[in-house]
Formats: C-alpha cells, structure tokens, sequence
C-alpha cells in the first residue's frame, strides 16, 4: 500500500507511521446471522416406515456477513502503546453484507429400522446483496487522516459508501440422526455454505490509499465459503 499524499496535520505525514515500520500488527474479525423461512414444503416419497424418503421446500432468506479489517504500524524506534499512541496508525475498513433473497431445497432421507437416519439436504437461492463499507485511517490518539494540503483531492476520511448487488448462495447440510426416544433425537453432521458476488473488507483497500473515489467504489465480486461440524440435540412436545 502506498500512503502519499496523507497526513495526520500539517507536516504529519502518514507513510512515517508504515513505511520502515518498527512493527506491523494485523487484525480480523468476522460475524455470520442467519434467518430463513421456508413457507412451502411437500413430500415426493415417505419412508417414515423405513427406507428412502424425500421432501421438497421453498422460503424466503436473509444473510448478513459482517467483516473487519484493520492493519496497525508503529513509527521506527517506538512501540504500539508509547506515548498515549501518537506513534501508531491504523487503515481499518468494515463492511456488512446483507443477503435479502428466496431459496429452494430439497431433502434426501434414509431411515433405518434402528432409528438411525441419513440426510443430505442441499439448497440455493438467488438474493439481493445491500452491501455497506466504512473506511478510516487514524492515528492512535484518534487524530483523522486526510489529504494533503495542496494535492487536489477532494474529499476525506472516514470514507463511507453503499452499494446493491446480485448475489448466489448455496448450501449443503449432510449428516447422521439417531432417535433416542419418541421425544428425543441427536444428531452430528457437517455445512457447506458457499456464497458468490459479495463485497470482502481486504478487497476494499486499493494499493494507493489516497485514491478516495476508488476506495468509495466498494468491489463485490469476492466469494465466500464457509463449513464446519455441528451437532443437534432436538426435543418435540
């Protein structure tokens, strides 16, 4: 990244604080939400009984992905902490997908005499992705950036912007249940959820910083996978 043109006042020059850096610190953050309503199902086979069966749904979801970024630099010959923080600065960019969109899906179902059931349930839909982002560069004292008197560009930090895109999201739940009793049922099981057209906080910081117009132009062709386990204790009345 290149920081010309940046100062923190008058003769205060941002690239002091990153360039020849007596240390970098980088941090990230991310939150997921989640909700879904699924306001049409049917069954194509029933194996309740035992055996194969299958079900059918379509619903309405929403998805927010919640991102941070911030990178620390300390001025050559001090330390992150030193002087109430007047040598360190920080480039921290936000942004906040939210996913708004239907989805259809389907699940596959093998029931055992034992009890035991084997699931594999893929789906996907087709959303509209509001996306924000907020960018700022401080020192840390909590003194704002901005241009360079006499560059020419126009504007300042905190950089906010607002964007709609087009996004995809599919997801893919497989996975074993077994029914403890008539009430209880347990069950392990692993998520893919992979989603495409989505804005990344690293994705918004362009190699010259002070390019404020490119930066409020928030990029949203990034892709997301997430997966992990899971495991499901379920109790019906």
């Amino acid at each position: 990244m290149i920081f010309n043109d940046i100062e923190f006042g008058v003769g205060d020059a941002v690239p002091n604080y990153f360039d020849g850096a007596a240390e970098h610190r980088l941090w990230r953050t991310n939150e997921i939400h989640n909700f879904e309503l699924n306001v049409v199902r049917g069954s194509l086979l029933d194996g309740r009984g035992g055996g194969v069966s299958l079900d059918i749904w379509a619903g309405l979801r929403y998805f927010r992905f919640d991102e941070r970024v911030r990178f620390g630099s300390v001025d050559a010959g001090f330390a992150f902490g030193s002087g109430g923080g007047v040598n360190e600065a920080y480039l921290d960019d936000r942004i906040v997908d939210n996913l708004f969109g239907t989805q259809i899906g389907f699940q596959l179902d093998w029931q055992t005499a034992s009890g035991m059931r084997f699931y594999l349930a893929p789906q996907t839909g087709l959303y509209v992705n509001y996306i924000e982002n907020r960018l700022r560069l401080y020192r840390g004292d909590g003194f704002i950036a901005s241009p360079t008197a006499g560059s020419g560009v126009p504007g300042g930090f905190p950089i906010s912007s607002d964007t709609t895109a087009f996004s995809v999201l599919a997801q893919l739940d497989m996975g074993l249940e077994w029914q403890i009793s008539r009430r209880w049922t347990a069950g392990i099981g692993y998520r893919i959820v992979a989603v495409s057209g989505i804005g990344l906080a690293d994705m918004q910081i362009p190699t010259y910083v002070v390019d404020l117009p490119e930066i409020a132009e928030i990029d949203h062709n990034g892709d997301l996978l997430l997966h992990g386990a899971l495991a499901s204790l379920e109790w019906r009345f």
